[in-house]
């Protein structure tokens, strides 16, 4: 017995190292990861949100404003009936404005915008600031071959405790997460499909978030019409929410 841990242990190490061949660390491919999931420049987009639950399903559309990773405004689209509510981020703070309030309410990441979707999942998609990576190991998920990461939140006002994340191997391009509680109670999963190029960046442009408990509740992110806009800080300012 004691051999065979010790092969187990040698094989472990081994597989481990290789994954620092090219001199990445476990943070840094959390980084890369992330430039295939934000662009860091001033930039609009849209976000469909289609939630299902059962046999029914919803849409909300968002118009999301971004000015680097810790300056975002999002704008609810559709339905007509929430026109007008809208949620600031600046840095770790998150406010929501509705129009019959017309005063903006500090809020959570962690809150629910809508099904399986949290505020933070929208306004916040920077994970190499907001968590410490280590490397799990090597492991064939959703067909492809991957390094899982284990992702431990640094301050407490970010949007989940704890992820499992895996990265392709190949260019460390996100595949599946793992969203969980500090217990290690897993809350939802996401899975992330359909690469495609806005503004010279390739953005997984599909992400599927299914609950823990029940896999009938689900929600479809759909990231589309990327622009590059010229936005001044003062866009992000609470005062600038009623217009």
């Amino acid at each position: 017995m004691k051999y065979l841990n010790l092969i187990l242990s040698v094989t472990t190490f081994i597989s481990l190292s290789s994954s620092f061949a090219a001199g990445l660390s476990a943070n840094e491919m959390v980084r890369k990861s992330d430039d295939m999931r934000f662009i860091n420049t001033d930039t609009s987009f849209m976000v469909e949100v289609q939630d299902i639950k059962g046999a029914t399903s919803q849409k909300t559309r968002y118009k999301v404003f971004t000015k680097g990773p810790k300056l975002s405004r999002v704008e609810t689209v559709f339905p007509e009936r929430q026109a007008g509510r809208k949620l600031l981020m600046k840095e770790d703070d998150l406010w929501l404005f509705t129009p019959d309030i017309k005063r903006p309410t500090r809020i959570s990441m962690q809150q629910r915008l809508t099904g399986e979707v949290a505020n933070g999942d929208i306004v916040r998609t920077n994970f190499a600031d907001d968590y410490n990576a280590e490397l799990k190991g090597e492991e064939k998920v959703e067909g492809q071959d991957t390094y899982h990461l284990f992702l431990k939140k640094k301050r407490s006002e970010v949007t989940y405790p704890a992820i499992d994340f895996w990265v392709t191997k190949k260019d460390f391009a996100p595949v599946k997460a793992d969203f969980k509680t500090d217990g290690g109670k897993s809350l939802k999963s996401a899975i992330y499909l359909e690469p495609k190029v806005f503004l010279a960046h390739r953005i997984f442009s599909r992400i599927e978030i299914t609950n823990a408990l029940n896999k009938t509740q689900k929600s479809i992110l759909l990231f589309s019409g990327y622009k590059k806009e010229s936005l001044d800080e003062s866009f992000f300012n609470k005062e600038s929410l009623n217009n």
